[in-house]
């Protein structure tokens, strides 16, 4: 099993998130995801459920439950355009460029 950190580095260049990459995706822990779009436990989770509720995930393959769950980057990042914090629009604008820097390649 590929097991390695990802790094999510904030705007102010210090490192705050490392999501564990495995298996072909990362995984968060729910403190993880409070911590890099800066809710609480009730915002993010509210938003989970309305993720799943709606069908854009299905919570059986969007969470790896043991003594801490954790959550699929597809969370992460469905949770990640639908928070409004400052540090989730921060998270928005680092994803899209991402995403893009990697399609053309």
């Amino acid at each position: 099993m590929e097991r390695e950190m990802i790094i999510y580095p904030f705007a102010d260049g210090e490192v705050k998130v490392k999501a564990l990459f495995e298996n072909g995706t990362a995984w968060l822990t729910m403190e993880q995801m409070c911590q890099l779009f800066g809710e609480n436990e009730v915002i993010i989770g509210g938003l989970l459920t309305s993720i799943y509720a709606e069908g854009e995930l299905r919570e059986v393959d969007a969470v790896k439950k043991s003594t801490t769950n954790y959550y699929s980057l597809d969370a992460a990042l469905a949770v990640g355009f639908r928070v409004r914090s400052h540090k989730g629009q921060l998270f928005r604008v680092w994803a899209m460029n991402n995403i893009l820097m990697h399609i053309m390649k």
